[in-house]
Order: C-alpha cells, then sequence, then structure tokens
C-alpha cells in the first residue's frame, strides 16, 4: 500500500543525483508514493496522491518530466492487486484478484515494475519516495481494470536502469 517501505533497483547515475553509490544500478528502499523534492519541509507527507504515474503523460507533468533522464527505478514484484466491482452485486465491497507471472507466484523471476523516485526534505530529513508507472491494461487485463503496471523484462530492465550517462 502506498507509503509501504518496498525494496526498488535505483538507475546507475554519476552526478550524485542518485542513492547510488558507484554508478550501477542499486537495489535499496524506499516509501511508495512520490513526493516531489519540491514539496515544502512544513507539508506532510501524502503517499496517496502520487503512487502511479500515468505513462501518457510522465513526460508532460514537472512533477515527473525532470525525474525522467536520471530517477529511474524499477520494483521487484510478486504480482499486484487489482480491485474490481462484484459483477454479482452480492458483495457490496470490491474483491481483490491478484495478477502474477504465469506460471503462479512462486517463480524464481520477480515482475519488475517502472517507476521513478525522488527525494524530499522533510522537517525530520531527507525521504526517499518513488512512483509506478502506469499504462493502459493490456488485452487480458482490461476486464478486470482500465490501467496496469508497466512491467520491464529483459533488455527493458536493462534499459529502463541503466546508465544514466547513457541515456542522457
Amino acid at each position: 500500500a502506498p507509503g509501504s517501505l518496498l525494496a526498488i533497483l535505483v538507475q546507475a547515475a554519476t552526478d550524485g543525483g542518485s542513492v547510488c553509490a558507484d554508478g550501477g544500478p542499486e537495489l535499496t528502499t524506499m516509501r511508495w508514493g512520490l513526493v516531489p523534492a519540491s514539496t515544502s519541509k512544513t507539508q506532510k507527507a501524502d503517499h496517496w496522491r502520487l503512487f502511479n504515474a500515468r505513462c501518457e503523460t510522465v513526460d508532460a507533468l514537472g512533477s515527473f518530466r525532470r525525474l525522467l533522464s536520471r530517477r529511474r527505478c524499477a520494483v521487484p514484484v510478486d504480482g499486484w492487486f487489482e480491485w474490481a466491482a462484484d459483477e454479482f452485486r452480492e458483495v457490496k465491497t470490491k474483491q481483490p484478484h491478484y495478477v502474477h507471472r504465469a506460471g503462479g507466484v512462486h517463480t524464481d523471476r520477480p515482475l519488475w515494475l517502472a517507476g521513478l523516485h525522488d527525494c524530499w526534505e522533510s522537517a525530520q530529513g531527507a525521504v526517499e519516495t518513488f512512483t509506478v508507472i502506469t499504462r493502459d491494461s493490456s488485452t487480458s487485463l482490461v476486464w478486470l481494470h482500465s490501467r496496469q503496471p508497466v512491467v520491464l523484462d529483459g533488455a527493458a530492465l536493462q534499459a529502463w536502469v541503466g546508465d544514466a550517462d547513457e541515456q542522457a
């Protein structure tokens, strides 16, 4: 849930703009739910406001645009929950559906979700946060939800969190 501390793989960086020390991608922990660096120190963190970022507008919105070149990350997960209304209306609340890799959740390969991260200076100190990038749902998931996380695999994962200097 937004506000949770999760493991993420952060993009390689050589400019000090990342938590990476050696210039290579690094596994670290951050809070899910982006709090932009521009947020005032006196404001309370709202991790629910920017926990997702639409891929169609990520390069147009100031909160995300400046993060695209040097603040990329990938979130390793076994799967994610989507909540859908009960089609038979037998239950008044939404029903959870767990989306995971074919073959079950106990595979040796995680799903990698594309994200962006930032560092906010709160009154209590630095807080590293991230958002998950979403896209229109694939044809196999559109029955469940209109959006889904951007899933990175193989070369796409390497390209997303690879050396920032090569992508600039």
